[in-house]
């Protein structure tokens, strides 16, 4: 660690007033904080040319990862130091962008206020083009959760101890999206379990969020059009789907086939009232009209 990390370690440690030996646990995050700062910091120089929208899908992800692996320890404080060390960054990152401009229009061309305050933002489009606003990920936002330890030897493969599992999944689950938040509103909703597989959202796989009703037929963002799968339950879901278009085709095609085939031997009128009237084509036809309105 070089001599500067060393003094703002320092500088730190007396700002968030480490008098107690338990406040020591805010060192941790503090320390690998002060690493990643200089190499933000060196991003934002070499990068002045990028538009804001980059620059926000590029630190989100690294803010957010960091803050996730840290919450569990007493970094509060030390969350509350980093997002103003952050803010203060990409608040030169701007000026640099527009050397001769005022502060006050960068300040209103780059962030928008909001209750806590000046907040970094980008406008951009969603996947039906249409405008929105993203932000940068503050630290403090982020809820700290303390680690409860597993009791005694319970195992997940314990079928006595299925509520238990199911409540500390839950807990665990309350952590991961923002309490009021869309996607927090889909699990509750669904009482935290994948309806395709009925097992409980977090047990260890990923998460996927699947439209009722596809995008492509219309379908909206609405909480009612959403619900949250496990990957794998997913992708059997579109799977199982086009697995059925393919059998009604097949069938539809083998009719025709058949349809050929036969004419060259009977009555075309006779064979045509036949096959239409014919219980093999209406349910082939009402099992391509139900997948074609899914």
């Amino acid at each position: 660690m070089r001599l500067s990390q060393t003094y703002s370690s320092m500088k730190v440690c007396a700002i968030l007033k480490v008098k107690h030996h338990s406040r020591l646990n805010s060192l941790i995050p503090l320390f690998e904080g002060l690493y990643k700062k200089p190499q933000i910091r060196e991003w934002l120089k070499n990068h002045l040319d990028v538009s804001p929208e980059v620059l926000i899908n590029k630190l989100n992800p690294i803010i957010r990862g960091w803050g996730n692996y840290y919450r569990y320890g007493v970094s509060k404080q030390v969350f509350s130091f980093f997002d103003d060390q952050i803010w203060r960054m990409l608040y030169k990152w701007a000026l640099r962008r527009h050397g001769k401009r005022r502060k006050k229009w960068v300040l209103g061309k780059y962030f928008r206020r909001l209750s806590g305050g000046w907040k970094f933002f980008a406008l951009t489009q969603d996947r039906r083009s249409k405008p929105k606003s993203i932000y940068i990920t503050e630290l403090s936002k982020i809820p700290i959760q303390r680690h409860v330890k597993v009791k005694g030897s319970a195992s997940p493969d314990d079928p006595t101890l299925h509520e238990y599992w199911h409540s500390r999944g839950t807990r665990h689950g309350k952590t991961r999206w923002i309490k009021g938040s869309k996607l927090y509103l889909i699990a509750e909703q669904q009482n935290w379990l994948c309806p395709i597989c009925n097992e409980h959202l977090f047990n260890g796989e990923e998460i996927d969020t699947h439209h009722i009703l596809s995008v492509k037929d219309g379908g909206t963002d609405n909480i009612n059009n959403l619900v949250h799968l496990h990957k794998v339950c997913h992708q059997a879901t579109h799977y199982c789907r086009r697995v059925a278009l393919l059998v009604s085709l097949g069938y539809f095609i083998s009719a025709i086939a058949r349809m050929a085939l036969y004419t060259r031997f009977c009555r075309r009128k006779r064979f045509l009232q036949n096959f239409f009237h014919s219980k093999f084509f209406q349910d082939s036809l009402a099992l391509l009209l139900c997948l074609i309105m899914l």
